[in-house]
């Protein structure tokens, strides 16, 4: 205000001093110029206009010239020469009184007395840090619409859009002006809002929040997706959606109601007032909280356990050195998993209580998360409210009910009984072990026992049986019941959007009572394949034993050896030459039996004589023969009568 003062007093002055010194001058140039000349025409004119000049400069250039910095933008209200706001704006227009709606940038503007009737102030712009964002409040503007907690939102920036009275226009709606007229900006929260840079805001109309330490971008990592629950009805899809700027129209005939069964509710298109129909991918997002709430929804294979809460009982069995079996009780406590999803389920089977650990593994369709979202809340909820009641129904059903599965049970059962026969039958042949039986007693029995076991018939372990769920199925027929609770559970998931990809039963603790017998079976089985295997390796040591003391005499026991076979040898040939003997005489006695039936047996033991003689004539030696001999008819008398006489042949050799 000052230098208004001095500019228009340079200004008076210097029009005053020119008058006063043109009338002066006019005076001296009348008077004929002989007198003495005034003082004031004495000081050169020049001089004092320029003095007077550059001191209204001055002034005028002080009141004319705005120059904010380079982070600086410079607000103006305006006190003079102005007209009242109208419709009862706090943000005065162009030629109105009152906190201006136009800011001056940075740089250099003159507008002739701009400081004279305006108060400038000067204000940093607004910078928003790298990760946050702030949000924006209009002072001013057209009141919201009914049932809107925020206005709609908008692109910052010069954008070319229709208003609300569907007027195409373009500008900036950070613009004060723009805002209040063609760009018909509402009073109140805006849902858009400052992504991180430097902005001229103006702070008259534009109440800017950025100190909220909830105003972080929306992350969205790899495996979610971010489910939106909008609190406005936008008029087109918002920049953070595909589709950005869409047109859209909202209302009840819009939206879906889903029912998959366990889940129940509305869902509504991307921009309207409810939970979106499709979900935000993985990302970074600049968006108001305050307006959009985002529930991340984990859509990775989730591992759900029903581990512990139970007291583990135990009979164990130990063999004494006289052969009993003897039974010792123990118990233990099985803590719960902090990360579990609940303990181990319980199941009531043919009147028997069974702690049955179970695992599921399970995951969220993208497509399913908004519905999840809009009827209980998030993943944890659906675990907790659906799935786990479900699982543990369905767990207690299966063992109240009927299970098909391969006729195993059965088949162990008549195994059992006739490995039960055998071993009463091993015992019965073993000669060394006293059963308390007279003989023909033991006989009897392992007769009636070989008949028993060959006429068993075992049932097929391969036969398909529908038959009441038994409780030691937990133990024997785990696939079969993994089989049967993973469909339940598999319909259930589907209808709360979720897919069961597998369930695995865990640790199942039973009944010990129910197990001694078989441990007993098993134990006494182990202490009779003991005595076998000690029975075999004690005739293993004897034949051991044996082969050592054979080594030891091995000289005298091929000595023996060879006696045996030359013995064995010497009676082989002996045999082989009585055999040939009896060939001999045998084809002898033929031949002479086919001569003395053709020349006579008489004859025949003659010629044999004659034979003899001339092969053996030694027997001839000091016989005394007549010097003439005579023959008869037949040729052979003489000879016949002198050998005769030799006794050579017997009486009844020759007749």
């Amino acid at each position: 205000m000052t230098l208004v003062i001095v500019f228009f007093l340079a200004t008076v002055a210097m029009i005053g001093f020119n008058v006063v010194y043109r009338h002066a001058t006019y005076k001296y140039n009348k008077q004929g110029g002989g007198q003495q000349k005034p003082k004031i025409l004495q000081v050169p004119s020049m001089i004092v206009n320029a003095v007077l000049a550059l001191i209204a400069i001055l002034s005028l250039v002080f009141t004319s010239v705005v120059t904010p910095s380079g982070g600086q933008i410079a607000l103006m209200d305006r006190v003079y020469a102005c007209s009242p706001i109208e419709d009862g704006r706090n943000v005065a227009l162009e030629g109105e009184c009152g906190r201006q709606a136009e800011i001056i940038m940075p740089g250099f503007h003159f507008s002739p007395f701009i400081r004279v009737v305006n108060h400038i102030s000067f204000e940093d712009m607004v910078e928003i840090e790298d990760g946050t964002y702030a949000t924006l409040t209009a002072r001013d503007g057209i009141k919201l619409e009914e049932g809107q907690v925020a206005a709609r939102p908008w692109l910052i920036g010069g954008q070319t859009f229709k208003n609300e009275n569907g007027e195409e226009v373009t500008g900036d709606m950070l613009d004060a002006s723009f805002f209040l007229t063609k760009g018909m900006g509402r009073k109140g929260p805006q849902t858009t809002v400052l992504t991180p840079g430097r902005y001229p805001v103006n702070t008259y109309l534009w109440e800017v929040d950025y100190s909220n330490s909830s105003n972080h971008r929306t992350s969205v990592p790899p495996g979610f997706v971010g489910v939106v629950k909008s609190a406005i009805d936008d008029a087109v899809v918002p920049a953070f959606m595909q589709n950005a700027g869409k047109k859209i129209t909202c209302g009840e005939d819009v939206a879906i109601e889903k029912d998959l069964g366990q889940l129940r509710a509305v869902i509504v298109p991307v921009g309207c007032r409810g939970v979106w129909n499709k979900p935000l991918g993985a990302g970074e997002y600049f968006l108001n909280t305050k307006v959009y709430t985002v529930t991340q929804v984990d859509t990775r294979v989730q591992n759900w356990t029903y581990k512990g809460g139970y007291t583990r009982k135990t009979i164990d069995l130990k063999a004494e050195e006289d052969g009993s079996i003897k039974q010792e009780a123990s118990q233990e406590v099985v803590d719960m998993d902090k990360d579990s999803a609940g303990d181990a389920i319980i199941v009531k089977v043919e009147g028997w209580t069974v702690y049955q650990e179970l695992r599921i593994q399970a995951r969220v369709q993208p497509t399913d998360a908004p519905l999840m979202v809009a009827a209980v809340g998030n993943l944890h909820e659906v675990e907790d409210r659906i799935i786990t009641p479900q699982v543990r129904s369905v767990l207690r059903n299966v063992g109240g009910s009927r299970i098909s599965v391969k006729n195993r049970a059965a088949y162990d059962e008549a195994e059992s009984v006739v490995n039960a026969l055998k071993a009463r039958l091993e015992l019965l042949k073993d000669p060394d072990t006293d059963v308390g039986q007279t003989d023909e007693q033991r006989a009897n029995e392992v007769a009636s026992l070989e008949k028993n076991i060959s006429s068993y018939v075992m049932p097929d372990p391969n036969k398909e049986v529908t038959r009441p769920t038994q409780v030691l199925d937990f133990q024997n027929e785990r696939e079969a019941i993994e089989t049967l609770v993973a469909k339940n559970v598999g319909i259930i998931g589907q209808e709360a959007g979720i897919d069961i990809v597998s369930v695995t039963l865990g640790n199942t603790d039973l009944p010990p009572e129910l197990l001694v017998a078989r441990k007993v079976e098993q134990l006494s089985g182990q202490l009779r394949n003991a005595y076998v295997q000690k029975r075999t390796a004690q005739a293993q040591r004897q034949a051991t034993e044996a082969a050592k003391a054979r080594a030891d005499q091995q000289g005298e026991l091929v000595k023996a050896q060879i006696g045996v076979e030359t013995s064995k040898l010497g009676i082989q040939q002996r045999e082989n030459e009585g055999s040939a003997e009896r060939r001999y005489m045998e084809e002898q006695a033929k031949g002479q039996e086919a001569q003395a039936n053709v020349l006579g047996k008489d004859r025949v033991a003659m010629l044999r004589g004659l034979e003899m003689v001339i092969s053996h004539p030694e027997f001839l030696t000091g016989l005394k023969l007549p010097n003439t001999m005579v023959f008869g008819s037949d040729g052979l008398e003489g000879p016949a009568a002198i050998l005769g006489g030799t006794k050579l042949f017997g009486s009844s050799d020759i007749k």
